[in-house]
């Protein structure tokens, strides 16, 4: 396959992808789709990177079932680690944690140095795997096209380099086109799930293609006993052991899968994954083991084991079945790699702008808040592009060293490193962050030494001496033997160094470490279930002491050693040191409460009781130091917010005692200095304002008793009392744990107001009065005016419509004098008087469109046009149409065509039939030469029905202008149109609500068309008229002519004889009458609608119809200068033709052409 067409299908590919993500994260916020545990399972795939799709083939290749090792510790952990697995799921999703290093942070004190060392471990050991999967997707790139490029042919020329910045696009597209403050991309999971199914068919079709060549190569040659071999036995050895464990963390720790098993969860998902993900490993692994065997048959060798997957459908290319397998499990390995490079680059440039990013400019910048957004928008952009090319650049510099899986095993170490930490503090109450920050720094250090410099060195990037002899030739400083214990396999030997001293210095320095109560609430917090120790305050080691100085701490020194001094006045005895008794405990709860309510109280004397069971009295004492400085910053906090309202505040607990008020308040009631304080009964604060003369001469004592009933009855109440010359608003409301809080509103200023507002509201009644009556008068002469107005503009339509048959008839006598005057003659006229002839009749064709166009605006304007809607075949629409230009279009050497339609509209016909002869006679008017096609488009319900012409095209400044009255383009050649045509197409449009539109390039032709909806009912298509011929006759056609004025009857017989055709005429109804009665019989008759003595053309000819014999019926055709589309139906129903005047001649041409083509076929 060329490079080309290769990368034009692998950029479809990508672009396949982000549409899927488009589709996903257009779904509302919190909405998931019904197949979400599915999509779930499949994007924990995302561990089967290009390692697991490529690599484990070699493996398997080389070491036999030691693959299944890879695939064996993510298997085992979701098959029996589902507590695990649930438990972090739900402490990440009740912390609303965003990435692996928010997690570990979180508990461990929330210590931004711990996310800081966690991110940066993560980045050092992803950048490995991301160099993996640059190297998977451009070796099969280049194998698959064919292309030669070798590693030291330049950067440039470096496939990889392009799949890095491809890669590094659809990341920003995926998960960083916008930071969300939820961290979820759903787009971005349903992309990696997609990519998820399209490996597994790839892996799974290959797997099938060498099982079938394995059975037919079986029938013929047996397999040769090295290939047999590889399958016999499963070594068990500390390889195995340490990549199994490997695996296992992985699933946990590695930021991407994090990522995708708790970030993006729903937190119902793990069920359905535990069978689902566990089966799609399985499914994984067994596809593996016919590819190895097919592989080492058909190469005789392991080298290239990598490349199985592709090579085998590539050696058999030669059909186009294998061709097409080999570029899909391309697709496969690239879906694998893109899979992996946008979830991590993703997850770690979260981790990067959260945890490293914007701590320093928070430190340091001096912007606010608002400026973060793009700068951090820009920073984790850039993060993914600066990963993408250190990959690439590692990459290029350890090229040629390793196979696949040496690679990976890397990145799987280093993500290991998280792990003690991460268990330690999911099941160890005294994890620390000095234990973790030493902990990961330590094994962080010895993976680098003893996994990661082995491969700098074996890449030639450090001496090889290290490596054999150790540093400074210290040979138990070896990185492969390090305290000159030798293991079997560098993997083992580095895995056993780095995650014992990890472990081993977690707990050392946690145990070594005082937390503080940060630390005590986040360790409690990952301990669901255990935050609070049930029991009874029996069982506690909290002293006299303890409780005296958390009392102290919440009310007060004055407070508390009045509390003090009250027991011992009641004989409790009190020694600081002994054990405080349970109704020691229930006092201090009840003095808390006065302070800071029931609820908190009761929380503080639980918390104090649980620690001070298992932590010293110095740890206590910090604890309530930190609680009681938080409770006080916001009861400071509510104090000032109460301080600064304008209404007076005072509250009260369930005994009626005083516990809250503020500033205004003191300010109003104006009371003695110090008689207001915290736990002082209301009793004696409402006495001393009704001594002062907030009541008159009622009993005191009684009226006190009242409010304090209606205080404990929780009665909510407001009224308005005179206090000190000031109206005073007192409401009062009951609160949720049995207090009751009352607010004093000064209500002086409002009271005045409303006063001077009713004063207002009276005159402003009698104003409003005054000017009510100015106002009807004022509008009964409007009234008058418009009735005035309406009744002459129905007066001007009643003329317009009575003078058009007067002002059309003159007009209909001339063009058909003229047009008898233009049409063959065995003795012709001279040129110059045909010219005039000619000229003749466009100025009265100009003058018939004016007056038209006038009395249909007229008729628009005035409302006179009423819609009848009904269902009608488009094609009886547009036959007539077509047969009515046919012949203008030909004689301009046009090709008009109308393209069949067997749907039915629901509108009015023959509205509906003027907007589209509008269209039409400008599409001929303006063409010059090619093609006019009417033609119709169905969407949405709708039918589109398009006039589209190869004229000059319409300017896009004049596209809006044309539907305006007398407008025409400036550049037009053609001098007949008047600017009126498609004004009144336009009004009709809004009149039927079919809406307009226009297409139009310069010099590229116009379409104009209108949308009408369809009916109910389908139809065929009727037969268009085809293109006139020249010279058509008339001979022996029989035609009356019937009108009450003779000059058209003259013009009539005069174009009728021209044509050949046999003509009589009669100007009146008797006169016609007769005729018909005689002998003579006629083909056709033509009469007007309006004849003398009111008789019309239709009862004319109705009455003569209903008593001649079929075969001697002539065809009618009804001529009129009335326009109403009424008389038009009339007329069609009765079975007859009509005709508007003024008659064009060529149209009435056609049409007896057309009757005579009847009646010849009619036997």
């Amino acid at each position: 396959m060329s490079a080309p067409l290769l990368a034009t299908l692998s950029a479809l590919y990508l672009g396949l992808l982000f549409l899927i993500a488009w589709a996903g994260d257009r779904k509302p916020v919190g909405q998931y789709s019904r197949y979400q545990p599915l999509l779930y399972s499949l994007s924990l795939a995302v561990y089967c990177s290009s390692w697991t799709f490529y690599g484990a083939v070699g493996t398997a290749a080389t070491s036999g079932w030691a693959f299944i090792s890879i695939y064996l510790g993510p298997l085992l952990l979701f098959l029996f680690g589902q507590r695990l697995l649930g438990k972090v799921v739900r402490i990440a999703k009740r912390k609303r944690t965003t990435s692996i290093a928010d997690f570990i942070a979180t508990r461990h004190g929330n210590s931004q140095a711990v996310a800081a060392l966690v991110t940066v471990l993560a980045l050092l050991g992803t950048i490995p795997y991301i160099a993996l999967q640059l190297k998977a997707v451009s070796a099969t790139f280049n194998q698959l096209a064919a292309v030669d490029i070798t590693i030291n042919g330049g950067v440039i020329a470096d496939t990889a380099l392009y799949v890095s910045l491809i890669l590094a696009l659809f990341a920003i597209l995926f998960g960083a086109r916008r930071i969300d403050a939820t961290e979820h991309h759903r787009g971005m999971i349903h992309a990696v799930s997609f990519e998820s199914l399209v490996k597994l068919l790839a892996l799974c079709c290959v797997a099938l293609f060498a099982w079938a060549m394995l059975s037919q190569q079986q029938l013929a040659t047996p397999l040769a006993s090295t290939v047999t071999a590889t399958f016999e036995r499963l070594h068990i050895n500390g390889n195995f052991v340490s990549s199994t464990l490997l695996a296992a963390c992985a699933m946990l720790c590695l930021p991407r899968q994090f990522q995708v098993l708790a970030v993006e969860s729903r937190g119902d998902e793990l069920k359905t994954a535990r069978w689902a993900f566990s089966g799609y490993l399985v499914v994984i692994s067994l596809a593996v083991i016919p590819i190895t065997l097919y592989g080492l048959h058909s190469f005789g060798t392991a080298s290239g084991g990598d490349m199985f997957v592709l090579s085998l459908p590539m050696a058999h290319s030669s059909s186009v079945a294998n061709q097409l397998l080999a570029t899909f499990v391309y697709m496969g390995g690239l879906s694998a790699a893109t899979g992996m490079v946008i979830v991590a680059t993703v997850a770690l440039s979260t981790m990067i702008s959260n945890d490293l990013a914007l701590p320093l400019i928070l430190k340091y910048s001096q912007r606010q808040r608002a400026d973060f957004y793009p700068l951090l928008l820009a920073l984790r952009r850039t993060a993914i592009v600066v990963i993408m090319l250190l990959a690439f650049s590692y990459y290029r510099a350890t090229a040629g060293f390793g196979a696949l899986a040496s690679i990976g095993i890397l990145a799987f170490a280093a993500a290991a490193q998280i792990a003690p930490a991460m268990l330690g503090g999911l099941y160890w109450r005294g994890g620390h962050r000095h234990g973790a920050l030493v902990a990961i720094s330590a094994g962080s250090l010895l993976w680098f030494y003893t996994l990661m410099l082995p491969t700098l060195i074996a890449a030639g990037w450090l001496d090889s001496a290290l490596l054999s002899h150790g540093p400074w030739q210290q040979s138990w400083l070896r990185p492969t033997a390090l305290f000159g214990i030798d293991f079997a396999d560098t993997l083992t030997h580095g895995v056993f160094w780095s995650l014992s001293v990890n472990g081993l210095c977690y707990w050392l320095f946690s145990r070594r470490a005082k937390p503080n109560l940060t630390d005590r609430l986040q360790a409690a917090s990952f301990f669901e279930g255990q935050e609070r120790v049930a029991g009874s305050h029996s069982d506690h080691q909290i002293t006299v002491g303890d409780i005296r100085e958390l009392c102290r701490r919440f009310v007060g020194n004055d407070r508390t050693a009045r509390f003090v001094e009250q027991l011992k006045l009641e004989g409790t005895r009190l020694s600081l040191n002994s054990p405080a008794s349970a109704e020691l405990l229930k006092q201090a709860e009840k003095l808390l409460a006065s302070s800071i309510g029931s609820a908190s109280a009761r929380n503080i004397i639980e918390t104090a009781i649980q620690v001070s069971s298992d932590q010293t009295p110095a740890d206590l004492l910090d604890l309530l130091d930190q609680t009681s400085a938080a409770i006080q910053f916001n009861r400071g906090l509510l104090q000032a917010t109460l301080d600064n309202i304008s209404q007076g505040v005072s509250a009260i607990d369930q005994d009626l005692n005083l516990v809250a008020w503020n500033r205004p308040y003191l300010d109003l009631f104006a009371y003695p200095k110090d008689f207001i304080h915290v736990g002082m009964p209301i009793a004696e604060v409402i006495k001393l304002n009704l001594q002062r003369g907030m009541i008159g001469e009622e009993s005191v004592d009684k009226e006190v008793a009242r409010r304090l009933m209606h205080m404990r009855n929780g009665t909510s109440y407001s009224v308005e009392r005179m206090w000190r010359g000031r109206v005073l608003r007192f409401q009062g409301n009951p609160m949720p744990d049995g207090g009751y809080v009352t607010t004093f509103t000064d209500i002086t200023d409002l009271v005045a107001a409303q006063r001077e507002l009713e004063q207002t509201n009276s005159n402003l009644e009698q104003l409003v009065a005054k000017r009510t009556r100015s106002l009807s008068q004022a509008n009964s002469a409007l009234q008058h005016a418009t009735r005035e107005a309406e009744r002459a503009t129905a007066s001007k339509t009643r003329f317009l419509a009575a003078a058009s048959h007067d002002l059309l008839q003159p007009l209909n006598a001339g063009k058909l004098f003229i047009g008898a005057l233009q049409e063959p003659d065995p003795t012709p006229l001279e040129p110059r008087r045909q010219q005039l002839a000619k000229r003749a009749m466009a100025s009265l064709q100009s003058a018939e469109s004016l007056l038209r166009a006038l009395l249909d605006i007229s008729k628009l304007d005035a409302g006179a046009l009423q819609p009848n809607r009904s269902d009608v075949a488009i094609a009886e629409v547009l036959a007539p149409l077509a047969s009515e230009f046919a012949a203008i279009a030909a004689d301009k050497g046009l090709v008009l065509k109308v393209r069949p339609c067997r749907h039915t509209v629901h509108s009015d016909p023959q509205l509906l039939r003027s907007i589209l002869q509008n269209f039409i006679a400008n599409a001929v008017r303006y063409t010059d030469s090619g093609r006019i096609l009417i033609a119709c488009r169905r969407r949405k319900g709708q039918l589109v029905i398009e006039v589209r012409d190869s004229g000059p095209g319409i300017d896009e400044s004049q596209q809006q202008l044309i539907f305006n009255e007398f407008h025409r383009l400036a550049n037009s050649a053609d001098t007949q149109g008047l600017g009126l045509g498609l004004a009144i197409a336009q009004r009709i449009a809004v009149l039927l609500n079919h809406p307009l539109a226009l297409r139009s390039l310069p010099q590229r032709g116009s379409t104009f068309s209108v949308q009408v909806p369809l009916g109910t009912t389908e139809q065929l298509p009727l037969r268009m008229p085809q293109q006139p011929t020249a010279g058509r006759t008339l001979r022996e056609l029989r035609v009356l002519c019937v009108d009450d004025q003779a000059d058209i009857v003259e013009a009539s017989l005069a174009l009728l004889h021209s044509w050949g055709a046999q003509a009589t005429g009669a100007n009146r109804f008797a006169t016609a009458q007769q005729l018909l009665d005689s002998s003579e019989q006629f083909d056709i008759v033509l009469a007007d609608y309006r004849l003398d003595a009111g008789r019309t053309g239709l009862e004319l000819l109705e009455r003569y119809c209903a008593s001649a014999a079929d075969s001697s019926r002539p065809a009618g055709v009804i001529i009129s200068a009335e326009q109403g589309a009424e008389i038009a139906e009339q007329i069609e129903e009765a079975g007859f033709y009509f005709m508007a005047k003024p008659v064009d001649p060529q149209q009435l041409r056609e049409l007896l052409a057309a009757l005579m083509r009847m009646r010849k076929k009619t036997p």
